[in-house]
């Protein structure tokens, strides 16, 4: 009996040491009161050739998260050189769309967070 019950004592600790570090924070920190993030959505107007980039993005309103609204988003090209506003999008190029998303109070974000603009990963 005392083996047996050795055994399920081992083979649970082993099930809950296999499990992502993530199931325990997904409720966030208990101590602190913070609730961890799981997801970001972030929609912003994708480049087309010949027009102006567009320097804004947004979230939806209910959101735990909003745009950082000093320094949100950037346009880079593929040099990282800062794409200014009256610069147009050229065909050909590569871009680099930056926006910088901060948590509302008491909400963190974690390593474990999905963010995805326009819908996409």
């Amino acid at each position: 009996m005392k083996k047996r019950f050795l055994s399920l004592l081992l083979v649970v600790s082993l099930l809950i040491a296999m499990l992502p570090p993530t199931v325990f924070a997904a409720e966030g920190n208990a101590k602190s009161g913070t609730i961890f993030i799981d997801t970001v959505e972030v929609t912003f107007t994708a480049p087309r050739v010949g027009a102006y980039p567009v320097y804004s993005a947004s979230v939806d309103s209910g959101a735990n998260y909003f745009v950082d609204p000093d320094n949100g988003a950037w346009w880079y090209d593929i040099n990282h050189s800062f794409l200014p506003q009256n610069a147009k999008f050229e065909s050909g190029m590569s871009y680099i769309f930056e926006v910088l998303i901060r948590p509302k109070d008491g909400y963190t974000l974690g390593n474990a967070t999905s963010c995805y603009l326009n819908g996409h990963p």
